[in-house]
């Protein structure tokens, strides 16, 4: 909805407020809430058919007992080399017996020189009694060595590996999901970053959607297509198969 001043009815409105908890109206104005059971008959009327409306929440998404944990963890957040996490390990190491598991948390390859993600033999070489877990600052990967995976009991062979040509046809569907809200908003995003805007719009499903620029969302983008040129051309080729007939392989392409 591209205009931000208009009226609301036929919604369930919960407020908060103490004088009107369930207004039967509300009134926007230049995108703030002006006034309850007051329409403004100069402006459009939206009827919501009894859809709910709460207030905003601001959420601090804190997670109370993943702090509990990560206090009996290697500190790594805001570590800038690779060279001081080598530190941190051996030392906790010489803490433990052979063979307790250490766990560590708040990597970020982003602050290192290289830039690149680790690999397990960095780990082998400084912890080869120890199994070792490092979660990244995200919580969406982690750094393990060789003596972790066995550990793990998982065998990480090609076996375990479905063909791109075996890929189920429900996957596309999400794929398709993908390229319909969030490719668009991922491109927006890069596009403004790198011209040094701090807005980026664009359109989704018909909408103006308008949002300020993610530097985090554009480090996810520029690697996404730094994997994706590393990869043989053969390769290539089977990803951009795929990727066709769902709509996300514009993520690939270079920047503009």
């Amino acid at each position: 909805m591209e205009s931000t001043s208009f009226n609301i009815v036929n919604a369930n409105i919960i407020s908060l407020d103490d004088i009107y908890p369930h207004p039967k109206s509300l009134t926007i104005k230049n995108g703030l809430i002006d006034s309850f059971e007051k329409l403004d008959t100069s402006l459009n009327t939206v009827d919501l058919h009894g859809a709910t409306i709460i207030p905003g929440f601001i959420d601090s998404h804190f997670h109370l007992r993943n702090l509990g944990k990560r206090l009996d963890m290697v500190q790594l957040k805001g570590v800038d080399s690779l060279e001081k996490i080598k530190k941190l390990v051996i030392d906790e190491c010489e803490k433990r017996n052979p063979g307790e598991l250490i766990l560590g948390f708040g990597w970020d390859q982003n602050l290192w020189d290289s830039k690149d993600y680790p690999d397990a033999s960095f780990l082998n070489k400084i912890a080869p009694d120890n199994p070792v877990y490092l979660t990244r600052i995200d919580g969406h990967s982690a750094w393990v060595n060789k003596k972790a995976m066995y550990l793990s009991g998982l065998d990480i062979k090609s076996k375990n590996f479905v063909a791109i040509e075996e890929l189920p046809k429900t996957l596309f569907s999400i794929f398709e999901e993908i390229s319909r809200g969030y490719v668009p908003a991922m491109i927006a995003n890069s596009k403004a970053y790198n011209n040094g805007q701090e807005i980026w719009k664009t359109n989704i499903d018909d909408e103006i959607w308008e949002q300020k620029t993610f530097p985090y969302q554009v480090k996810c983008l520029d690697w996404i297509r730094d994997e994706f040129n590393n990869l043989e051309e053969d390769d290539k080729a089977k990803v951009l198969d795929f990727l066709t007939e769902t709509g996300c392989e514009k993520l690939l392409r270079d920047k503009e």
